[in-house]
């Protein structure tokens, strides 16, 4: 842990290193010694170390921060309980013997199924601000409004009586792929001149590239 925060700090900047060793600390001590089995919040308080990777991402290629990052940290936050709760459902029985106190396990299946619609309606709807604040383009546009409509009412359906969990979670896995993907466009993809198109400015950021790093 130690050394490879000293790597990152020397090899790529000392804003990547602090924000890893951040999410190291917080997924060691707060998350695994201390949340992770007295509160059925669990899942989203460790995801926040999961979302970390946006914010070094961005950093190590910029050396700086910007809104863009962290409304892609909160659409990450708020995907990961809808991805997380209905596997748990299918293994809240294992939790309960380990004594972990998942949602699936002090709560019932409406109440998990409650939770992760709205979860859903919360992550397409902070997925639809990068269309102004990271000038997302037309193909990006779409999945994200295609995704307002199409994702929370997927997972109305996983949680009916006619399909179990596993279908959601296998829908909610192509949801963060698709959008980061759609991102990777550029910005007049469908533009018969797209091709030839050039920033105006050679210093533009663009999310594909923090997440080559």
């Amino acid at each position: 842990g130690v050394a490879s925060v000293v790597w990152l700090g020397l090899l790529v900047n000392w804003l990547s290193a602090l924000l890893s060793l951040v999410a190291l600390l917080f997924y060691v001590l707060l998350y695994t010694l201390v949340l992770k089995r007295r509160t059925s919040q669990n899942i989203i308080w460790g995801g926040i170390a999961g979302c970390f990777p946006v914010l070094i991402g961005w950093s190590a290629v910029t050396n700086s921060l910007s809104w863009t990052p962290f409304i892609l940290f909160v659409v990450i936050f708020l995907w990961t309980p809808p991805h997380y709760w209905p596997l748990s459902m299918k293994y809240r029985t294992d939790y309960a013997t380990a004594n972990v106190p998942m949602l699936a396990v002090v709560r019932g299946r409406t109440q998990v199924g409650l939770q992760v619609i709205l979860y859903a309606w919360a992550t397409v709807a902070c997925s639809l601000l990068l269309i102004p604040v990271g000038q997302m383009g037309i193909v990006y546009t779409v999945i994200a409004a295609a995704a307002a409509v199409s994702g929370p009412a997927s997972f109305v359906l996983a949680f009916g009586p006619c399909l179990p969990s596993k279908f959601m979670l296998e829908v909610d896995m192509q949801y963060l792929p698709a959008g980061i993907l759609s991102s990777f466009m550029p910005k007049h993809a469908l533009h018969p001149g797209w091709r030839s198109w050039k920033p105006a400015s050679s210093n533009t950021l663009s999310i594909p590239s923090c997440f080559a790093c």
